[in-house]
């Protein structure tokens, strides 16, 4: 018997309100593709987004079997005696917990400590270093804009960007410790080449920015073609992987090269006045 529904948990929503509406609906639709079908997802972005979710579906799938099988026996023993038998032996092949693994190809997921005791005991929490995460960021990163608190949106931020950092919890602050000496090693990201300069809440906003300076897209060596020119960047504007500039998510059309730069958040590119707009209240 196929089992034909799984449990959505409340912190995935967490993860997936860190994607692109397009990206978003790519993961709920892998999620569903792998609850009920066993497809993992092609793409890696979406194969790391929702790794820890399937990773608890083969968990709860395991349960789910466990009791199903469990139940499946008792039925079939009519007499009382031959039930508590039953039951025992069930009871003794539970002590001993099975730890899951689940290898998803070449990508980068969080190895998270699971601990399943007999009858639901609750999973180990996971300890995320938020605080040594901003004093790292304060004491490397001092000529950018410090961090003064931290509040739930930056820590959801950090426990998402950890997590594709590596999957080993050990590795987190030496891995956000090269990537912040990276950040302040770049004269562009320091602000020095442009009218914007580099921020915690930049860095970790998305899955992208991190990696475009792990990429080397901001080293000091990294040299423009002959044919590209020199361009000013904005608040918040970025070069993509294809060379083009962009911003904010970077859904919207890229923006010419010689246009001046973003002068705030709340500024869009009009292609049909050639500037930029405010949106902003």
């Amino acid at each position: 018997m196929e089992k034909n529904c799984f449990v959505f948990y409340r912190d995935w929503a967490d993860v997936l309100y860190e994607l692109s509406d397009k990206e978003r609906l790519q993961a709920f639709d892998a999620i569903l593709a792998f609850a009920f079908r066993d497809e993992t997802p092609t793409d890696k972005t979406i194969r790391i987004a929702t790794s820890l979710m399937r990773s608890q579906i083969v968990r709860d799938n395991e349960k789910w079997e466990k009791t199903r099988t469990s139940r499946s026996i008792a039925g079939k023993k009519g007499m009382e005696s031959r039930y508590n038998k039953t039951q025992q032996n069930l009871t003794n092949v539970t002590k001993s917990t099975k730890e899951v693994e689940v290898n998803v190809e070449e990508e980068v997921n969080v190895e998270v400590a699971v601990e399943e005791e007999v009858k639901g005991k609750k999973r180990k929490a996971i300890a995320y270093p938020y605080d040594e995460v901003v004093s790292l960021w304060n004491e490397i990163c001092s000529p950018l804009p410090q961090v003064k608190r931290l509040n739930d949106s930056r820590r959801n931020k950090i426990k998402c960007r950890l997590v594709e950092f590596s999957k080993n919890s050990e590795e987190w602050l030496p891995k956000t410790r090269e990537l912040f000496e990276r950040v302040i090693a770049s004269d562009f990201l320091r602000g020095e080449k442009a009218d914007w300069q580099a921020t915690f809440d930049w860095l970790f906003d998305n899955s992208k920015n991190w990696v475009k300076v792990v990429e080397g897209n901001y080293d000091n060596e990294r040299k423009r073609t002959t044919q590209q020119p020199e361009v000013r960047l904005g608040v918040g504007e970025f070069l993509d992987e294809k060379g083009e500039r962009r911003y904010g998510s970077g859904n919207l059309p890229p923006v010419p090269m010689d246009a001046p730069p973003r002068p705030d958040n709340d500024s869009i590119w009009s292609r049909e006045s050639n500037s930029w707009i405010p949106t902003g209240v």
